[in-house]
């Protein structure tokens, strides 16, 4: 369940007017909490600042001072996506070919910042396997009027010979820093090295901070028979350009 569900879920307690007392209301959070982070241990310290130790006040104060904590949550995350769209929209040079690996809204959001901004390029999509991922992300791309080429992951080498920068957005940072994404990255990344293409790793961390391995996450590295079967890798930094994250660029 992600922080977004567990939002939702306090939205819903907030706005319930069937709650007439401030305990019964801080039962209700309370459990919303505790069940997220028996699945979510990885969470923990990101679900405390949502959800402090809430004291008895009026029920009012109570509804108020939780909606003010997800809204700053959400303003948090929105200021750091923003930030992550610019940077990565700044690599975009007018003319290139931006190739894009796999759905990401993130990085759809600097795809359209650089195309607002009257820069001029074409992106390549490609489908991973059995995923349609690739032809999902031409189809949000191409709704912004950004011209999209789609190919079949067959012709992927051929897609990065004429690309002059690659695009993706990992499924999870481990607490150690290892990158997580879909298997088949890394020979997309080497083969993008050999033929000179900019590799950027691009993610918002406050919104991976819950993709963290956990207890009870299937990101736990520990466990590469789960890891394996569910068709994850670690990235090789080795073939990355830089990493591109509300922090700034960095280079691996």
């Amino acid at each position: 369940m992600a922080l977004t569900t567990l939002i939702t879920q306090l939205e819903r307690v907030i706005n319930d007017r069937k709650i007439k007392t401030a305990v019964f209301f801080l039962s209700k959070i309370n459990s919303i909490k505790k069940r997220y982070l028996q699945s979510n241990p990885a969470d923990e310290e990101q679900v405390n600042k949502l959800i402090p130790n809430f004291k008895i006040k009026p029920l009012a104060v109570l509804r108020e001072e939780v909606a003010k904590k997800i809204i700053e949550y959400k303003k948090i995350r929105k200021e750091a996506e923003e930030r992550v769209a610019e940077l990565a929209s700044q690599k975009i040079m007018r003319g290139s070919v931006v190739f894009v690996y796999g759905n990401s809204q993130i990085i759809n959001k600097a795809l359209k910042l650089a195309s607002d901004k009257g820069i001029n390029f074409v992106v390549y999509t490609i489908d991973s396997g059995f995923s349609l991922e690739g032809r999902k992300a031409a189809d949000e791309i191409s709704k912004a009027n950004i011209p999209v080429k789609h190919f079949p992951d067959i012709l992927t080498s051929e897609a990065l010979s004429k690309a002059d920068i690659l695009f993706f957005e990992p499924k999870a940072i481990t607490k150690d820093g290892k990158i997580i994404t879909q298997m088949g990255i890394n020979n997309i990344l080497s083969e993008a090295k050999k033929k000179k293409v900019f590799s950027y790793c691009i993610f918002n961390t406050e919104k991976l901070a819950r993709m963290q391995p956990g207890k009870t996450n299937p990101y736990e590295i520990k466990n590469y028979a789960v890891f394996v079967k569910e068709r994850n890798e670690i990235v090789k930094l080795s073939n990355i350009t830089a990493i591109i994250n509300e922090h700034g660029i960095i280079k691996p």
